[in-house]
């Protein structure tokens, strides 16, 4: 997974149409969510068994940098995103 427009698209697309909970980052989220997260990427890109661990390795830190990234910028400038609910903003 190389630093690809398209993938990080649809990764972005993938967290902001599933972002159900008050987290900070990747971490932070459950890992009922982080595997749910990771099963929508794989249901869109194919590749052989044997790199399953390089690319889950790669999302990780995709997804991780980019949330941590918006949400820090949200939180800085005091706006949620759209795709952060109303109650788990409060939280945040």
């Amino acid at each position: 997974m190389r630093s690809n427009p398209t993938v990080l698209n649809n990764i972005i697309s993938i967290l902001t149409n599933n972002f159900h909970g008050p987290w900070r980052s990747y971490m932070h989220a459950d890992a009922d969510q982080r595997n749910r997260w990771w099963k929508l990427f794989q249901r869109k890109y194919e590749w052989d068994i044997c790199f399953n661990t390089k690319m889950k390795k790669k999302f990780k830190s995709r997804v991780s940098e980019w949330l941590s990234k918006n949400i820090g910028r949200a939180g800085r400038e005091n706006k949620k995103p759209d795709w952060i609910g109303d109650g788990d903003w409060k939280v945040l």
